[in-house]
């Protein structure tokens, strides 16, 4: 039994990360401020926040809302423990896995069990993949330790823009939430908050957040505690930073985990559960096709990516009249002021999901894609699925899906706070 364990506990730390990758999200804040600089009629709000982009405030600005949207994939707010490991905050493989990444889903394939659309649970997969790794025996959620789960605090982290414990629109009740992060657990039965969930909280505190008097700066490195091996760990070393900008929200970075989830949202996983089923090799096409070429990644696991040369010419699926087409014709973008963002957000994943990944009914053996128009792919690996260009051209749809979403949800944010039609 134990040598069982040890096997399958070896794919936990070959794992990859569960959402666009942080270059991708990078260039999604940079293609949304460029449209809302120079393509988009941009409301009285929005100029008054961001100003005229190329001046030195407004680098600024670009500068903080790309680190605070980058940076939510590294905050060590869910932690799991397993055999012959001190709880960890992640796992190393190829690259670093924050588990932080489960509650960036929002499941609108089926209803959901806590919430109204739950977010990444094992019991909702078929537990092949990468979503194999709950079901271990040996793994189970520390809750105590998560600050997503029970608001503990985290060196490191500045207390005052906590957004509090991922329990909005929980249906269950404290017993139940209980049982699935605390005690005596297995993490194969955990169900984790949705990704509407931080958002709506981010934005909820940004709101009552007062103006900003000066601005400053923080910078910190973290320890984060990472599983690589059996019986192995690592501590990733990475750099953090976050600011305030005079006149602007204290809380102004809070947008950073606002956006992070509406674009992670635009992601076909995302919206079905799942972490399988050619998952990392989409994000990881979505990058080589922004760049027009393969780039190493590996600074933004550091911190250090901030504008590196590398990353200048990755604006290749960035389209300005298709943003335009999307933003201006589909009704999840409209304005409507009586529509939460939490709701919003879960129209954006119905959306979405109508691209769907998964195994091949006919043959185990293929994996398929059925995009929103019926058509069918299906190959004997992912790689060789990502080949076709309907496939890559619904790629660069859903990038650009992403960034009117992302301009969207930002004139409607600034709008609220300023009190401005």
């Amino acid at each position: 039994m134990k040598r069982h364990i040890f096997i399958y506990l070896m794919f936990l730390f070959s794992t990859a990360a569960y959402a666009f990758n942080g270059l991708t999200h990078q260039e999604l804040i940079k293609s949304a401020l460029d449209h809302l600089d120079s393509f988009v009629e941009t409301s009285q709000a929005t100029r008054q926040w961001l100003g005229t982009e190329n001046t030195k405030r407004g680098r600024r600005i670009r500068n903080l809302l790309i680190r605070a949207t980058v940076d939510e994939d590294y905050r060590a707010n869910i932690f799991l423990d397993a055999n012959f490991h001190s709880p960890f905050a992640g796992a190393m493989g190829k690259a670093a896995n924050i588990f932080t990444t489960f509650s960036h889903h929002l499941n609108v394939s089926i209803p959901g069990t806590y919430w109204e659309f739950d977010g990444y649970a094992y019991k909702n997969t078929d537990g092949t993949g990468n979503d194999k790794y709950l079901g271990l025996p040996s793994v189970s959620v520390k809750g105590a330790l998560s600050n997503a789960l029970s608001s503990r605090i985290h060196s490191g982290f500045i207390d005052d823009n906590d957004i509090g414990t991922y329990q909005l629109e929980f249906k269950g009740t404290q017993q139940d939430w209980q049982n699935m992060f605390f005690g005596n657990n297995r993490a194969s039965d955990a169900v984790f908050p949705p990704a509407n969930v931080p958002a709506q909280l981010a934005k909820d505190r940004l709101m009552s957040s007062p103006i900003a008097k000066k601005g400053r700066k923080k910078v910190w490195a973290e320890t984060i505690n990472l599983a690589s091996g059996v019986f192995s760990s690592q501590e990733l070393s990475r750099r953090f930073w976050r600011a305030e900008i005079e006149g602007l929200p204290q809380a102004f970075d809070l947008l950073g985990t606002i956006f992070h989830m509406t674009q992670d949202l635009s992601v076909p996983h995302h919206t079905h559960g799942i972490g399988s089923y050619c998952h990392e090799e989409l994000e990881t096409l979505g990058d080589t096709l922004a760049c027009g070429k393969r780039v190493d990644t590996s600074l933004f696991d550091l911190g250090i990516y901030d504008e590196n040369p590398n990353y200048y010419k990755c604006q290749r699926l960035y389209d300005p009249a298709l943003v335009e087409t999307l933003r201006t014709h589909l009704p999840v973008f409209s304005t409507r002021p009586d529509l939460s963002l939490s709701n919003r957000l879960k129209e954006i994943a119905k959306l979405t999901s109508q691209w769907r990944f998964g195994k091949d009914p006919r043959d185990e053996d293929l994996v398929r894609s059925v995009l929103p128009n019926g058509l069918v792919f299906f190959e004997k690996s992912c790689n060789e699925l990502l080949k076709h260009k309907e496939l890559r051209s619904a790629l660069k749809v859903q990038y650009n899906f992403a960034v009117a979403a992302t301009v969207v949800v930002f004139d409607q944010i600034a709008k609220e706070y300023l009190k401005i039609p």
